[in-house]
């Protein structure tokens, strides 16, 4: 009797841990709710400009160029007349190389944002003069970053630093401990059998290649996969709280044998960016070959699908919700950048 009742209990429990994951899994709709049209706010005009990342304040909007010398460009919010403040690609103690933006920077203040600067292995804060007159900008401070594993996503908290691991070693993303110095992975939940059996090792970090965001005030980080149509929301120590699937089922590329990665593939989650109160996923999966934008409160609850008028490849918002700003490649091989204003929601 004592057999059959012990039996009894491990089965419930298993059950219950079941139904737990898959309560877990929330299933949702890519079809619009609302279409936003985008206003050119900045051409590529007689100037190459290839900008590969993008970051909106209320006052300013700075974005990072491959192509000229000039490797960050400053510009005011309300247009983009006048460029306003740069930095120079170099190694001097006020160059950049090799930089990208954090993607939590909309928890800075007073429009000073936050960048990684990988050749110097540091995260420096920049303030641009409140000014319109061109000015080179100062890096205000420089903050030597920990050995950890190199990175391609940084996100931080009072007490923790979020990174995706640019070699891929450590799952789907990294919490790097600064008090204690230790690093733990957060992995990909699957079935290991359906992906093992198709996919090899090699090209397996590359299948769960995406970007995150973290919001210290919710509790939460969102990951969104570029190859797979699911986003993942997890607490700041790294418990999955939700799955949730574009359609009524997982989806991965196939294979291909010429490739590593999945460059024919179609992409879902490309670029994720938030402000304290909400969380914007662009998309490009739609059929239309339109971008899409997502747009979460950080439970995880789908607030609405804005369907843009042309395909983006990066967003930013600025913290008040007002304006999503997009880069477009243009047809010339440089950038635009688009700018959608939300407030005629």
């Amino acid at each position: 009797m004592k057999r059959r009742w012990l039996i009894y209990c491990i089965v419930l429990f298993i059950s219950a841990c079941s139904e737990n994951v898959e309560n877990k899994k929330i299933f949702i709709s890519d079809v619009p709710t609302e279409k936003i049209r985008g206003t050119l706010y900045l051409s590529e005009n007689a100037s190459l400009n290839v900008f590969y990342d993008i970051c909106a304040s209320d006052s300013f909007v700075y974005c990072l160029d491959f192509y000229n010398d000039s490797i960050l460009k400053v510009f005011p919010s309300i247009n983009s007349s006048s460029l306003i403040g740069y930095c120079m690609k170099g190694q001097g103690p006020n160059d950049l190389l090799f930089p990208f933006f954090m993607r939590n920077s909309f928890q800075s203040r007073n429009n000073k944002i936050k960048l990684v600067d990988l050749n110097s292995w540091s995260v420096k804060e920049i303030n641009p003069c409140n000014n319109n007159s061109l000015s080179r900008i100062n890096i205000d401070t420089v903050l030597p970053l920990p050995i950890m594993p190199a990175i391609k996503e940084y996100n931080e908290t009072d007490s923790c630093i979020y990174g995706i691991d640019a070699d891929m070693q450590h799952g789907l993303f990294f919490i790097y401990n600064k008090n204690t110095q230790d690093i733990s992975s957060v992995d990909y939940y699957y079935d290991d059998k359906e992906i093992s059996n198709k996919y090899s090792s090699k090209i397996m970090p590359y299948l769960f290649e995406n970007h995150l965001v973290v919001n210290e005030r919710a509790d939460a980080v969102c990951v969104g996969m570029i190859n797979v149509n699911a986003l993942y929301l997890f607490d700041l120590t790294g418990n999955l709280k939700k799955e949730l699937i574009v359609g009524d089922k997982i989806t991965y590329p196939e294979p291909d044998p010429q490739y590593l990665d999945f460059p024919n593939a179609k992409k879902y989650f490309v670029s994720m960016t938030g402000t304290n109160d909400f969380l914007y996923c662009l998309y490009n999966a739609d059929a239309s070959g339109f971008s899409s934008v997502f747009k979460f409160d950080w439970e995880g609850n789908l607030l609405s699908v804005m369907q843009t008028d042309m395909k983006l490849e990066k967003i930013s918002v600025n913290p008040t919700n007002k304006y999503i700003y997009g880069i477009k490649m243009s047809e010339e091989g440089g950038s635009d950048i688009f700018k959608f204003d939300m407030r005629k929601l």
